[in-house]
């Protein structure tokens, strides 16, 4: 383990040698709803050091005070359905009233205050640390720690002023990336906004007439989407033909079609699949439909960005020449949660051309239609901008954890500005 290979200064100590382990509260369903608000599973995954306070319920049973949490305990998940979950820790600040956990949860409070406590959670939190917990636990249904597990995990110590030092630089990293993910909820909900405002009063300031879909600029059509494009589907060629699959025609499939410009596709098929199936050649530029997938994917809209095959899940929406593509792009996206109720069928609630063509468009004259859906490209240039930003601190954060952890990067030049 690299844990081994790190300033002679620091020590290494198991978890069990400097915290006291406890399980959580066990309780039934009908104990529920009053009570002591307890930390569940669900309030464990941040991507902070801290438990999520919101959303916790209430659970209505004679607790003892050392079932109470204090100040500075950490908390481990001790039963997951997925196995990346198991072990996960994070930290308890504090509260205004007594909060309990449940017994899903081990809790860890330590017994010396020689230990940064977000300095702890940050290590558990390590890509080889999580690797080791994931490898401890044991799954029948759900996956499962125990204590025994937790007790006997090696946690490498520096001296206490290093770790806060540490703790410093990666919780300093962590309000950056806060920062940034404040501004993007932020510009997310302004673009929103921004698609209400567009499409029912335009950019040119002119007087309002309700027509068949609600208040829109006078000079505006409203048509149905049938009546300005044409739509089609695409195929799949045999799978029991290995000649059909793995050429280079790009194949589009609805869980590609996610609301940006398809450059790439993960399946391709040869010009033999091509010709024996129903697949065909989708000029690039042609906005996408999906008309039915697992989950959310049914009603999301993309634009290809290459020349492709379809499968027949997608729809291609090939529209006429004075019909902008982004423009209509952006109104289908705005209304995904009103198309997807447009669908039918009993298991799995489809749509297909008929209904999609049955869809109606606020429709202005080319020029606004340009210069909505430029405004509204603005938006998603900042909302690129700030996810890209985003991902790269936590790729620093990530970084900086290993580095430090492992005292490849010192601290001790800056120990005394951060201590």
């Amino acid at each position: 383990m690299d844990e081994m290979q790190v300033p002679p200064h620091w020590r290494i100590v198991k978890l069990g040698d400097i915290a006291q382990l406890k399980n959580g509260i066990n309780f039934n369903k009908e104990q529920k709803g009053s009570g002591t608000l307890t930390v569940d599973v669900l309030n464990m995954y941040c991507e902070s050091s801290f438990i999520s306070m919101n959303k916790l319920y209430r659970v209505d049973i004679k607790l003892k005070d050392d079932y109470l949490l204090k100040k500075n305990d950490i908390l481990f998940v001790r039963s997951s359905l997925k196995q990346e979950g198991v072990g996960w820790a994070s930290l308890f600040l504090d509260f205004t009233e007594p909060v309990t956990f449940c017994g899903f949860i081990i809790r860890a409070r330590l017994e010396t205050q020689e230990i940064e406590p977000i300095f702890l959670v940050n290590y558990l939190r390590r890509d080889t640390v999580r690797k080791i917990l994931i490898s401890k636990s044991g799954k029948v249904g759900v996956t499962n720690i125990n204590q025994a597990n937790l007790q006997s995990l090696p946690i490498i110590i520096p001296p206490l002023p290093e770790q806060k030092t540490i703790a410093h630089t990666l919780r300093t990293i962590q309000k950056a990336k806060e920062t940034r993910q404040r501004e993007l909820e932020l510009e997310r909900e302004r673009k929103a906004a921004l698609m209400q405002y567009l499409f029912t009063h335009g950019t040119r300031n002119e007087p309002r007439k309700k027509k068949g879909i609600g208040e829109i600029p006078e000079s505006w059509q409203v048509v149905k989407l049938g009546q300005i494009s044409q739509i089609t589907s695409g195929g799949t060629p045999s799978r029991s033909n290995a000649k059909y699959w793995n050429g280079d025609i790009p194949w589009v499939k609805t869980g590609e079609v996610n609301y940006g410009i398809i450059t790439d596709t993960e399946e391709k098929i040869t010009k033999e699949g091509l010709k024996n199936s129903a697949a065909k050649i989708i000029p690039r530029g042609t906005l996408l439909m999906a008309m039915y997938g697992q989950g959310v994917t049914r009603g999301k809209v993309a634009i290809l960005g290459i020349d492709a095959t379809l499968n027949q899940a997608c729809a291609a929406i090939l529209l006429q020449q004075n019909i902008l593509n982004d423009y209509v792009f952006y109104f289908l996206a705005g209304n995904y949660e009103k198309i997807r109720t447009l669908g039918y069928g009993a298991n799995q609630t489809n749509l297909n051309s008929m209904i999609i063509k049955s869809i109606t468009i606020p429709l202005p004259i080319f020029g606004e239609q340009k210069d909505i859906a430029l405004t509204l490209k603005a938006c998603d240039r900042k909302i690129q901008a700030l996810e890209k930003e985003i991902a790269l601190t936590d790729e620093l954060f990530h970084a900086m954890l290993e580095q430090l952890m492992t005292g490849k990067i010192s601290t001790q030049p800056l120990t005394e500005t951060y201590v």
